[in-house]
């Protein structure tokens, strides 16, 4: 039986084999496209937008998962999250899945 693969007339790439895999291959497809409009702490509502397109997206998951890595986080290891439910939340979530790991989500309006 052959492997799957993605592309054209199957383009011989091998098709991605997990979840975070198969997401972050769709980022690259769809690298200048607009991802999210991300509101920058601090600034008044009117001015507080900024857009991130899907490549800076994926370099954002892949800086993260570095960084998560180079902090000793490995296959099998729990990572908390804190924060409120935003855009970002899903980089965290393909970061700490990329190494292996599972998200902790933590907010901060769950009571004590």
């Amino acid at each position: 039986m052959t492997a799957p693969t993605v592309g054209a007339n199957g383009g011989g790439v091998p098709a991605p084999d997990t979840l975070v895999a198969l997401a972050l291959a769709k980022l690259e497809v769809a690298r200048d496209g607009i991802a999210m409009h991300v509101r920058r702490p601090g600034t008044p509502s009117r001015i507080a937008w900024t857009t991130l397109t899907w490549g800076q997206s994926a370099a954002r998951i892949a800086g993260l998962a570095r960084a998560l890595r180079a902090r000793g986080v490995r296959k099998g290891d729990r990572v908390a999250v804190l924060g409120d439910p935003d855009p970002r939340w899903i980089e965290a979530d393909l970061a700490v899945l990329l190494l292996g790991g599972v998200t902790v989500g933590i907010y901060p309006t769950l009571p004590p």
